[in-house]
């Protein structure tokens, strides 16, 4: 650092400096070995006016120099970088190091605070204006690419940016460039609205395919604009209006049948599980302790429920069966031959009683209906009221005894 500050003074590249501010200053080790000066302008750059214009197209240079016949060349090796700093701004230049405080003369090409580069891919606005006014006078956008040398889609931009914003140059926006496309964005619209259980993985790859490589993230924000959020999919109401409407209508007509209803027997099945309940379970527990035996829920790998069918009525329960097997049409009518009857007069219902199940198909089943149509009077039962269904409540108060809290 002593050998560069000196030689720089006495080359008149820096001056000492009495500047209120002044920036770091350090080396930084080159790609091919030695050391490079660096001086760090953050802070700096983070209060100057951004100096950017838009460089004029290497073609449209040579249009231009198209009939000129004499051409000089300079060699500016090694001073290129050289321009003199505008007095009186020598001062935002400051650095400060243990030998004291500086300040640069000129634009050393270490420093990055004052940078001549401007814009390469917007077109000059000679060539816009230029496209804007072939455009006015009646031209086609194919005898315009071909007069200009530029692309089709390149004079239709240009064409949509001045009938939307009347100007010709970029407009001006904050933000970094959308990494998805106007194609890859309608794509996944279409993607989501056609399919709307379509995984993240999915609209990723498809995004690929079509050259664009994006994160889960930028999804999700361009979805979100466009007013699609990822929300767990609701369950399909099973109730609807006629079902609504034929519920109100049996509660009316059964609204004075106390009485009636201690001379009903109510039968249903229900299914229990023998080591606990299939349900995300919340413990708390030490840390390393997940596996410990009280920790964890016991697990069967074959026969781990049991299917039953009870019934009851207001004098007491009945009979309780265990059905072994699949449930069907036939085994529920003689489960009802064997059980139900044998129920009613051990509960002495007598002569009248009524028997109420639900409508599960099992239950109207043709050969349950004929069954029943013989020997019971039945409790007409309307769909979708399981809610209605007194047993269900006597099964829940034989899970609570068996399982305690754990339902």
């Amino acid at each position: 650092m002593e050998q560069y500050i000196d030689e720089a003074l006495r080359q008149g590249f820096i001056q000492p400096s009495t500047s209120p501010l002044a920036s770091g200053f350090f080396f930084v080790k080159k790609k091919y070995g030695g050391l490079r000066p660096f001086t760090d302008y953050q802070n700096l750059n983070l209060i100057s006016k951004k100096y950017a214009y838009p460089l004029p197209l290497i073609l449209v240079i040579l249009e231009q120099l198209r009939e000129t016949r004499i051409f000089t060349k300079s060699d500016l090796c090694s001073t290129y970088n050289l321009i003199w700093i505008k007095r009186g701004d020598e001062w935002k230049t400051a650095f400060v190091t243990r030998r004291g405080h500086y300040e640069y003369r000129i634009n050393l090409f270490h420093s990055n605070l004052l940078t001549t580069m401007g814009k390469t891919k917007e077109l000059s606005k000679d060539v816009s204006d230029k496209t804007v006014d072939l455009h006015k006078a009646g031209m086609g956008y194919k005898n315009m690419s071909k007069k200009l040398g530029e692309k089709e889609t390149t004079v239709g931009m240009i064409i949509q940016k001045w009938k939307k914003y009347n100007i010709t140059v970029n407009h001006p926006c904050s933000g970094a460039p959308c990494k998805i496309s106007n194609h890859g964005l309608r794509m996944i619209l279409r993607k989501v609205r056609c399919l709307p259980r379509i995984t993240w993985e999915g609209l990723i790859n498809d995004l690929k395919g079509a050259g664009s490589r994006v994160t889960k993230k930028t999804i999700s924000n361009t979805l979100y604009r466009n007013g699609l959020r990822s929300c767990s999919a609701h369950k399909v109401s099973l109730l609807k209006k006629a079902h609504v409407q034929a519920l109100l209508m049996f509660a009316n007509e059964h609204l004075n049948d106390s009485d009636k209803a201690r001379e009903n027997v109510i039968s249903y099945e229900t299914k229990i599980e023998l080591f606990g309940f299939n349900s995300t379970r919340h413990i708390w527990r030490q840390r390393n302790a997940g596996y410990d035996p009280k920790n964890t829920i016991p697990t069967v790998k074959h026969g781990g429920n049991i299917l039953l069918w009870g019934c009851f009525s207001a004098k007491g329960t009945g009979r309780l069966h265990r059905i072994e097997g699949r449930m069907n049409g036939a085994m529920y009518c003689r489960i009802l031959n064997e059980n139900l009857l044998a129920s009613a007069r051990t509960l002495k219902m007598g002569h009248g009683w009524v028997f109420q199940h639900d409508n599960d198909p099992k239950h109207m089943a043709k050969a349950t209906k004929q069954l029943l149509k013989k020997k019971l009077k039945i409790l007409e039962w309307p769909s979708q009221s399981l809610d209605l269904n007194p047993i269900e409540n006597l099964w829940r108060e034989l899970k609570l005894e068996e399982f305690g809290e754990c339902l």
